[in-house]
């Protein structure tokens, strides 16, 4: 009986990652994503007060260079295929393309573009509103939603 139990458990278990990896993959395929602007301000201001270069500068210097870092990510869009490839593009400028995967066991994404292979991100949260995760490497979190 208790091998039985197991049995059901591991069969559960590899069911519902499976679930969680085909909805996590509709969900990043219907959409193309942005960069939530207002979820950055504060990460970059942080960033800003830590780096050395950044301290020198005068505060409007400061707020000038982190407006232009504002306006630049707004650019950047997302686009993930549901046979796992995987596009960071701004429209008209500049393309990579290259892959992602999904470790639902780990709660990972994993996307590798050729300027920036294996980046681990840990998936905080997602729905069709809003995908939340963490660069495991740079520790900040990135916070994207629909481009529409």
């Amino acid at each position: 009986m208790k091998n039985i139990v197991v049995v059901f458990l591991i069969f559960l278990g590899s069911y519902f990652t499976h679930a969680q990896d085909k909805d996590l993959k509709k969900i990043l395929s219907t959409s193309t994503w942005r960069i939530d602007i207002e979820s950055m301000k504060p990460q970059i201001l942080l960033k800003f007060a830590t780096v050395p270069e950044m301290k020198e500068l005068s505060k409007e210097e400061r707020e000038i260079a982190v407006k232009n870092v504002l306006v630049s990510l707004s650019k950047l869009k997302y686009k993930f295929g549901e046979d796992g490839s995987f596009k960071n593009f701004i429209t008209g400028e500049i393309e990579y393309v290259g892959s992602y995967t999904l470790n639902v066991q780990d709660n990972e994404l994993i996307t590798n573009l050729e300027i920036e292979p294996n980046s681990v991100f840990k998936i905080v949260s997602f729905d069709h509103k809003k995908i939340v995760l963490h660069h495991k490497l740079r520790n900040n979190d990135l916070i994207l939603i629909p481009e529409n």
